[in-house]
């Protein structure tokens, strides 16, 4: 089953900021009952898009600019700065537990010879003092495993609207950039850049939240052939069926046709 651990499934078993509910599949993964994980951290707080000189729409016409949101992190404050208002404290903050909830999920895996993806934004290769999770230490410390590899490559050869230069930490999953290069639908990267705000107000990097689906099935063919390839723990101890019953009801089959927000927090 393909869990979706989200809060708008499940406020309980979705909710990566709570304890227990982290608590409760990190108990999943060590009994291997959870064999693989896909995360996708957000990234708006990390985003190079922060802070991006942008055209007024009000005031275009006299060619005058205006910011973005503003910058919360950098090389030196990682996990974000010391003086932020109320708002981007609760928005850093979030973003931090989810981050560090999925890399507890990939250290597990790590341990338990599973499988895991965690997609980020590239680190930008033009400032060094930017931030990126790419530069926290804890990443690099985890790209030292014999199992575990960093690839860079552009989700807009995959179909997505812009380049969007990625990250991709993988566990177990050696052949997944010969199948990103295989599913390509492009052989040239678009030149346009996801800044600043489209015709209808929305934010041009909202839409970049969602995968490709020449991605998504890149993704979906690495990971079928490596289950193929895992042979069945006969020691491990079976699911419960309380377990396998909350999977079921996270399995999330029907899909809206808009984008929410990228930080939903009052």
């Amino acid at each position: 089953m393909v869990v979706s651990m989200d809060v708008i499934i499940n406020k309980q078993y979705g909710d990566a900021t709570n304890q227990h509910t982290c608590e409760y599949w990190v108990q999943a993964a060590r009994r291997k009952w959870v064999i693989a994980c896909i995360a996708g951290p957000p990234c708006e707080t990390w985003s190079c898009a922060r802070g991006a000189p942008l055209p007024d729409a009000l005031e275009q016409q006299k060619e005058t600019y205006c910011s973005g949101p503003r910058i919360l992190r950098d090389l030196e404050h990682l996990w974000g700065f010391d003086s932020l208002t109320l708002r981007e404290l609760r928005q850093v903050s979030v973003g931090n537990a989810l981050l560090c909830f999925a890399l507890l999920m990939v250290i597990e895996l790590i341990i338990t010879d599973g499988y895991a993806l965690l997609e980020h934004p590239a680190e930008p290769l033009d400032d060094g003092t930017k931030a990126s999770i790419w530069r926290l230490p804890l990443l690099k410390a985890l790209e030292c495993f014999p199992n575990v590899e960093i690839i860079r490559f552009a989700q807009g050869l995959m179909g997505a609207s812009s380049p969007k230069p990625t990250n991709l930490l993988l566990v177990n999953l050696p052949l997944l950039l010969q199948d990103l290069h295989e599913g390509r639908v492009r052989t040239e990267l678009l030149r346009m850049a996801a800044i600043g705000k489209s015709n209808d107000g929305s934010w041009r990097t909202s839409a970049l939240k969602e995968y490709a689906p020449a991605m998504c099935r890149s993704i979906a063919i690495s990971l079928f052939r490596a289950f193929q390839s895992c042979p069945v723990a006969d020691a491990a101890e079976e699911p419960l069926p309380a377990f396998l019953q909350l999977c079921q009801s996270l399995v999330q089959t029907d899909f809206g046709e808009s984008m929410g927000a990228d930080y939903a927090g009052s």
